[in-house]
């Protein structure tokens, strides 16, 4: 399937490793929300530097990388509540 969804979702199969190892996990669903949040964070910014240096290229690659890690942060969150 198109845009990381589906089977090879690489978020969907992270969320999955740490509920199958529970509380030996080595990191939490917030702190992991937390660092997809930083990376389309970072990922805007270099959007914004690539079109504003007239690489569209590059500024739309990053776009579909800001929706997989919102998609991330929010289905990490979800699991918290």
């Amino acid at each position: 399937m198109a845009g990381g969804k589906g089977r090879n979702d690489p978020g969907k199969a992270i969320a999955e490793r740490i509920r199958a190892l529970g509380p030996c996990s080595p990191g939490s669903y917030a702190e992991l929300a937390r660092d997809q949040g930083a990376l389309s964070s970072l990922c805007s910014e270099l959007r914004e530097f690539a079109d504003g240096a007239g690489d569209i290229a590059t500024g739309d690659l990053m776009n579909g990388r800001i929706d997989l890690d919102d998609e991330n942060a929010w289905m990490l969150r979800a699991h918290l509540e």
